[in-house]
């Protein structure tokens, strides 16, 4: 286990280097293009510190919530994940040849 780790965490810290300096240069770039943004004609001001627009996300956020929790106990409920496992196993059991 130790000889793997000792080549597998090489290996790993270079992609892993490269998405935090990926997601560093895309906030830094975000942040100009928003700015860039902001000063288009026709544009809205900045609504993140307005109170109702706040209230509408987290309404919005309630009812997806809300929405998505039904449906999945509906989902589960009808037999749906049985269904799906089965699928899954005949599809899996059908392109590699197993049975």
């Amino acid at each position: 286990m130790i000889r793997c780790m000792t080549v597998l965490l090489p290996c790993l810290a270079v992609p892993f280097g490269f998405g935090i300096y990926v997601s560093a240069a895309n906030a830094k770039s975000f942040g100009r293009q928003w700015e860039l943004v902001k000063k288009l004609p026709g544009v809205k001001k900045d609504e993140r510190n307005d109170a109702s627009a706040q209230k509408r996300r987290y309404i919005l956020l309630a009812c997806l919530t809300v929405v998505s929790l039904a449906l999945i106990v509906a989902g589960r409920m009808a037999g749906g994940a049985a269904d799906v496992l089965t699928k899954a196993i005949n599809i899996c059991t059908e392109c590699i040849g197993l049975g």
